[in-house]
């Protein structure tokens, strides 16, 4: 059930970074829970390492970095070249858990500066996420830039307000269950190929993130429920199942 999760969080970032009016209101408030998970995790790594490479809310990280890659990337000026920070950590992430997976696979030596890189704090999903998010963000500009032509409009039935259409929406869905399909397909193929490259998640589980298009292609485009309470309920799910997931290791280990 997990993994389905990540692409949805993916592309309802996505959709968050086209659609809101501050983004930058937006990433502060992304990376307010991420800093408050991040604390906590900090002090459980104190209390129980062992504990932290399974229960760890790095997937936030990964959603603050596409965040602001995208609009560091296309911001004005010299802020443009700040797009690399988030990028590098990305990278930076993905050659700490290589190496990692090329001394269990076959006892390469691991330089000593991954001690200091510990997995909780890294990017989660490193390139596959970063390709995925990638994906869904720029599916929206490349299907508007190709049904724009007047010779597309007509062929599919579309008005100047086609953008408020259903036949859009469900071709940007399509696109968007397209793109989560292809990555998800070249990273499991990839893995077979060179198995260390493979840092999530020895990747036959993440398999079933593809039922997250079932989700995807019944998108309307538009934005749900949103009473105050039900907001606050939803930044504050992320931190709090971590939570929950933290003292059930506590508990199972006798911490306690």
């Amino acid at each position: 059930i997990g993994r389905i999760a990540f692409p949805l969080y993916a592309f309802m970032l996505a959709e968050g970074l086209h659609k809101t009016h501050d983004r930058w209101n937006y990433i502060l408030r992304l990376a307010l829970i991420w800093a408050v998970i991040f604390l906590t995790e900090f002090v459980f790594s104190f209390v129980n390492p062992e504990m932290m490479a399974k229960v760890s809310a790095q997937a936030f990280t990964d959603l603050l970095c596409y965040a602001l890659f995208i609009t560091l990337l296309e911001s004005k000026g010299g802020f443009k070249l700040l797009s690399l920070l988030p990028f590098g950590y990305v990278i930076l992430s993905y050659v700490a858990d290589v190496m990692e997976n090329l001394e269990a696979l076959d006892g390469t030596f691991v330089p000593y500066w991954t001690n200091y890189f510990p997995l909780w704090v890294r990017s989660g999903y490193t390139l596959f996420g970063f390709v995925l998010f990638l994906g869904f963000y720029y599916v929206a500009p490349l299907v508007k830039k190709i049904v724009t032509s007047e010779e597309k409009k007509r062929e599919l039935n579309l008005g100047d307000d086609f953008e408020t259409t259903p036949t859009y929406q469900s071709l940007l869905n399509l696109t968007s269950c397209s793109v989560l399909v292809v990555v998800t397909v070249i990273f499991w193929a990839l893995s077979y190929l060179w198995p260390a490259g493979d840092t999530i998640f020895w990747l036959n589980p993440q398999t079933y993130a593809l039922l997250a298009g079932l989700i995807l292609f019944c998108y309307n485009g538009k934005r749900g429920y949103h009473a105050k309470w039900f907001t606050y309920a939803n930044y504050l799910y992320y931190p709090v199942h971590i939570a929950l997931l933290a003292l059930i290791f506590f508990l199972s280990l006798g911490q306690f």
